[in-house]
This record gives C-alpha cells, structure tokens and sequence, in this order.
C-alpha cells in the first residue's frame, strides 16, 4: 500500500487541459479511431477490446471522470433491455444522473462546465458501463467521459461515432500515437493522428 501511495503523491491531472466544449481543441489531442461501419454492438465491444487490449498491463492505472445525464423526459422504452440495464447500473452507482438546468446551460453553450457535474470513478469494472452508454445509448447526454492514466500521461475518451479520442497529458504523444497505430490494425475502424 505504501509503494503504491508513494507513486500517486507526484501525479496529478489538470482538466484545464481538456476543452469540455470540443475535446479536439484540447491543446494536446491527438487524434481519434471510429468505425467505419454500421453501429451495433459488436463494434462497441470491438472499440472496447482495441482499449483494453493496448492498456492491458495498465489498466489500474486509470481513472474515470465524466458528467453524464439523462432527461427525465426521456422514453426509455426507445433503449433495448441492454441498454436500459446498463443505464440502470450506471445510476446504481451514481455515475450518470438526472439532468439539470445548469447542466443544459453548458449544453447549450451558455456556461462552462461545472465543476460539480462532474463525477470520479476508480472501479475499473464500471469503465464498459460507461464506454458503453457513450457510444450506444441515446438517452445519454454531454458525453464527457474521460479514461485518465496520470502515469502514462494519456486520456481516452468514448465517443458516439464507436471508438475513442486520445489527448496526451504532455507535450511527448508518443503513447498515444502508438495506441492509435495499434488501433488502425482492426480493419473495421478508421484513425486520425494531428500533425
């Protein structure tokens, strides 16, 4: 436990610099994969491995941060059972909650975010939960979802066009070009690296 604390003390993450209105304007974003295809849940899942595959040895290094909501408005018969399960796990667990006036003011472009929209998650289990609600659900609104790894210097983010955007937390984006090559191998999805 100490050998692990030691290693948290010097690490640290400042959102200042993620742009929460256009995460491709963060100004270290590097570039996305997405599917070339039809959407559908195997492609979700695909996505997913592609991550977990790359970061496997890792994977205890990440955290999650997002603001994820949901109108109360919303039929959610429109969401097949799989769905609706994982939105149900999701409030279980406090990591997607009932929209709100503010929160859509930010929608809207009215406001910055809000500092207490935002929610932390350390369990790793409920990461494809929420990857999941991203890319497939559409009862989910603002989509900020953030996998952050301190130690690695790297963020991915789910996004609705079925795979994952990465931003580098230095100025060396060598990590995240290498994960982004690994995921142009999978012929089903297409990358884009910034120059």
């Amino acid at each position: 436990m100490e050998k692990s604390l030691k290693k948290m003390i010097n690490k640290s993450v400042s959102l200042d610099r993620f742009n929460f209105s256009g995460f491709s304007s963060s100004s270290l974003w590097v570039g996305y994969f997405e599917s070339q295809n039809a959407h559908n849940l195997t492609l979700i899942k695909e996505a997913l491995n592609l991550a977990y595959d790359f970061f496997k040895d890792d994977l205890n290094e990440f955290i999650a941060i997002s603001s994820l909501k949901y109108s109360k408005e919303y039929d959610f018969k429109n969401e097949g059972k799989y769905y609706f399960n994982l939105l149900r796990r999701a409030k279980k667990y406090n990591l997607i909650q009932e929209s709100t006036e503010v929160f859509e003011d930010y929608l809207y472009g009215d406001i910055p975010l809000p500092a207490d929209c935002l929610t932390i998650s350390l369990d790793k289990k409920l990461f494809p939960c929420l990857a999941k609600l991203v890319m497939g659900c559409n009862a989910v609104l603002g989509n900020i979802c953030f996998f952050i790894s301190p130690k690695l210097n790297i963020a991915i983010y789910p996004h609705e066009d079925l795979g994952f955007g990465v931003i580098s937390l230095s100025e060396d984006r060598s990590l995240c070009i290498e994960f982004l090559e690994f995921c142009s191998k999978n012929k089903n999805f297409i990358v884009h690296i910034e120059n």
